[in-house]
Parts: C-alpha cells; structure tokens; sequence
C-alpha cells in the first residue's frame, strides 16, 4: 500500500479517535459539577479537552479529505464518489450501527425529559452518547470512510 493511503487511514482512525475523546469530555461534566473543589478545575479543563478535540477530528478528516482526493487522481486507486455522511444513510455496517444509535439516544433523551426520569448523569451520557452518534454517522456514511473500507479491502490481498 503507498504512502498516502496509509497517512489517510491513520487520519480516518484518528479522527475518530478525537471524537469519541470529545464526546468522554461531555460526560465528565457531570463528574466535574458534583465536586465542589474541583469543579474550577473542570470548568476549565473539561472545555478545552472537548473543542480541542473537535478541532483536531476536523483537521484529521480534513487531511483524510486531501490525500483521498490525491489517491483518487491515480487510477488503479480511482472509485466512484460519494455522499457527504450527513447526508447519507445506513451506508456502511458501522453507519447503521451510528445510524440506529443517533436515533435511540434521540428517543430515550426526549423520553426522559418528558417522563422527568432520571438524574443529570443520565442526561450528559445520552446527551454525549447523541453527539457521538450523530459525529459517526457523518464520519461512517461519508465517502471518505467508504475510501477507507475500499482501500482496506484492496490491502487484503487485491492490491497489485
């Protein structure tokens, strides 16, 4: 496999890893709000751990978008185009599993706060369970996971 489709499955990964650690900061809020001493610490920390990450998943999936589309202009490695993820539905295995997630945490949220069950911790987990989803099915349904999955594939053994 060449160099740039390595660099563009590590940004893939990536990403998603900056994801999911932003979406970990949604639910240390709660933790941080219960303790006195350190909630000035967390109203601090908390913040920045979760817009850091955002900004580094978006430069990682920005990045990935590059050196697809760099790949793409050799020809063994063309594939047709995609949607955007945010757009697209139940795409991938790993989008319907985002797909039906982002939904049943939509549900049970909207449940919660009309029933008035529950404390805030359940509230900031389904609260950081819906951002995440929502983040997969961009990321999973788009077409650059797509180009992941090809290139995967083509790692396996149909590579020439």
């Amino acid at each position: 496999m060449i160099k740039e489709a390595k660099q563009f499955i590590l940004m893939m990964n990536t990403s998603i890893g900056f994801s999911v650690l932003s979406s970990v900061a949604i639910t240390l809020c709660f933790w941080g709000v219960r303790s006195a001493e350190l909630n000035d610490i967390f109203r601090f920390i908390i913040p920045i751990i979760f817009w850091t990450c955002l900004i580094a998943e978006q430069i990682c999936i920005w990045r990935a978008n590059a050196l697809r589309k760099r790949l793409e202009s050799i020809p063994e490695y063309k594939v047709q185009n995609g949607k955007p993820g945010i757009i697209s539905f139940m795409q991938t295995k790993a989008g319907k599993v985002a797909d039906v997630l982002f939904a049943v945490s939509v549900v049970l949220y909207i449940a919660f706060e009309i029933a008035k069950f529950g404390t805030r911790s359940y509230q900031f987990i389904v609260l950081a369970i819906i951002v995440l989803s929502f983040r997969m099915h961009c990321t999973l349904n788009g077409k650059n996971f797509k180009y992941k999955e090809y290139l995967g594939l083509r790692s396996k053994g149909n590579d020439k």
